[in-house]
């Protein structure tokens, strides 16, 4: 004969079950989303004004996120370079959005993680250097055919990096980034003489150090001959704002830089975090982060019983 069993007090004697069990009936999932949006106008307004009128995206897919966008003008109209995160694969790989009511393209998949699609033009020659840390090395492509085809071309920094940021100053190239064990808390640069040269180390390296706002949030701009680097300020949650400094002094042994601006998600803005803006002539791109939250208690519980 079977012995009948409350299954209430067979769960208290088994605490992990319990775990398990409110776990699959009560879960929560909350997630990150990240798009992007255009803002009609120059750099000069990122040293004042914080409040923009903002054209978002309109992202119809679930599966995937948009963000790091990067924007170039041609024959009049702006293309912008995002990174695509796809929720399935965890992974994300380079799109671009060359009109705003499509899905954006896949241009450049690997097997690793891709973000921060970076452009810069030298010689005629268009090149993207993403990060790519998850692969342990940055590479750099060269478009062959605007915008959609790229060629892989070989290795520019054999190191594990963050949001390569490339300007040309005073003769010289110089890199911002962090490294993934202080990812948002320590700045580091490089320079070379050329694009593709030797990449040498700024001897004061952590060129700065401050509680997560060091991390790039896209290129390096100039007003009245002044520069200036975005930085990502995730002092509160990761991507809440965007801080505009002013670079005070560089060279290959000193470098300062000051904040002048802070640029945050307002009341009547979709989004409640940003992280990342660039520009074009005329036209800036910028990101915004939302957290979605999905219950997911019926759908765990069902596929749990299928398997």
């Amino acid at each position: 004969m079977m012995i009948p069993i409350n299954p209430l007090v067979y769960i208290d004697m088994n605490n992990s079950l319990t775990g398990k069990l409110t776990h699959l009936l009560f879960r929560d999932v909350h997630y990150d989303f990240w798009n992007v949006g255009l803002i009609r106008g120059g750099v000069n307004q990122l040293l004042s004004d914080s409040h923009y009128n903002i054209r978002w995206y309109k992202h119809r897919s679930s599966a995937s996120y948009l963000a790091d966008p990067f924007i170039i003008s041609r024959d009049n109209k702006e293309f912008v370079f995002v990174e695509e995160y796809d929720y399935a694969t965890k992974k994300g790989h380079l799109s671009v959005i060359y009109d705003w009511n499509k899905p954006p393209r896949k241009i450049i998949d690997e097997p690793y993680h891709l973000s921060y699609p970076f452009l810069i033009e030298e010689d005629g020659t268009l090149y993207m250097i993403p990060e790519a840390s998850a692969g342990g090395k940055i590479y750099y492509y060269t478009c062959q055919k605007f915008p959609y085809e790229w060629r892989k071309e070989g290795m520019l920094i054999e190191e594990a990096i963050l949001d390569p940021t490339i300007f040309k100053h005073n003769g010289k190239f110089w890199m911002f980034y962090t490294k993934p064990a202080q990812s948002c808390s320590e700045l580091h640069l490089r320079y070379s003489d050329t694009l593709l040269g030797e990449w040498k180390e700024h001897s004061g390296n952590p060129v700065k150090v401050a509680s997560k706002t060091c991390r790039p949030a896209g290129p390096v701009f100039e007003v009245n001959d002044a520069l200036y680097r975005p930085s990502q300020d995730s002092t509160g949650n990761y991507g809440d704002n965007i801080i505009i400094n002013r670079i005070t002094e560089l060279s290959t042994s000193t470098y300062r830089e000051e904040p002048v601006n802070v640029i945050t998600p307002k009341n009547d803005y979709p989004y409640t975090g940003m992280h990342h803006i660039a520009h074009t002539p005329g036209m800036l791109v910028i990101d915004g982060r939302k957290t979605l939250r999905e219950f997911k208690g019926l759908g765990a519980i069902l596929k749990s019983l299928m398997r």
